[in-house]
């Protein structure tokens, strides 16, 4: 399956950082599959994830989400250190999941 660069650099960066604070998350990001038809995947990223990202050379358009790729960045701010406050997102599916990594030494 293929996704839009943007989109597979958000997604590596959400999961190193749930990985650095030990947590995880579902996340749901827009794909071409092998036809070249549009779906949704989902990927439960965080601790133990082994995600790869390579270019690929294709002809299909890349589903990009510029909203979504926001909302991942964001997601892997608010567990950077000093991130103690976090800020009420539409895309969250658990409340749990988005809480700051607090452990960094």
């Amino acid at each position: 399956m293929l996704t839009a660069d943007t989109t597979a650099s958000a997604l590596l960066s959400y999961a190193q950082a749930l990985a650095v604070c030990g947590g995880s998350d579902l996340v749901t990001i827009p794909v071409v599959t092998e036809s070249g038809a549009r779906a949704d995947a989902q990927f439960l990223i965080g601790p133990a994830s082994q995600i790869l990202s390579l270019p690929v050379e294709n002809s299909w358009p890349e589903p990009e989400d510029a909203d979504l790729v926001a909302d991942l960045s964001r997601r892997a701010g608010l567990r950077a250190p000093g991130a103690d406050t976090l800020a009420a997102s539409p895309m969250l599916d658990d409340a749990a999941s988005s809480e700051p990594c607090m452990d960094y030494i």
